[in-house]
């Protein structure tokens, strides 16, 4: 791949979001790549200005819910996005119970480059601001001990403040 510049980057990445997610919702009926969008801005509002952390950021829900292959990635933005998105990506085969995805999200956690913490602290975040209240009392207690298990598996944190986000949220559910 021919190095983009950093705006071509992000704008290919958001395009690819917009395009790969075409016809999937939330469960709140939003268009889903709202939730990249949001993912993006919060990690800007974060003081994150690399660019491929912010395409990632677009990406990172791509290989796990569309037919976009890491190879597809790494030729269009580059290996770094691309292993970056392969790091927020919970294998398929993984993709059972909650709980069997959860343990494989806090295996992949322990793991995670500095880089993928950003992202997933940012995921987390906008996943507890937009689900947990819409949810049963159950869902939002299981979810939100996850959430706290998740970034305990995460440290050392990249953010303080996301990180004290994820806490403040899933800490109002969790049992």
């Amino acid at each position: 791949m021919a190095k983009k510049d950093d705006n071509d980057l992000i704008e290919t990445a958001r395009k690819w979001c917009v395009t790969a997610h075409a016809g999937q919702t939330r469960a709140n009926g939003k268009p889903y790549h709202t939730h990249p969008f949001a993912v993006a801005e919060l990690l800007v509002e974060h003081g994150v200005n690399d660019p491929e952390i912010l395409a990632a950021a677009y990406l990172h829900d791509v290989i796990e819910d569309t037919k976009t292959t890491r190879k597809q990635i790494a030729e269009e933005c580059g290996k770094r996005v691309a292993r970056l998105v392969e790091e927020m990506t919970v294998d398929a085969k993984y993709q059972g119970s909650f709980e069997t995805k959860q343990a494989a999200l806090l295996d992949a956690a322990r793991g995670m480059s500095q880089d993928a913490k950003w992202i997933k602290l940012a995921d987390r975040v906008h996943n507890l601001r937009e689900k947990l209240p819409n949810w049963s009392d159950d869902k939002r207690k299981r979810y939100s001990q996850a959430s706290l298990n998740l970034l305990e598996a995460l440290k050392p944190w990249p953010s303080q403040a996301l990180a004290d986000e994820v806490r403040r949220l899933a800490g109002e559910f969790a049992e």
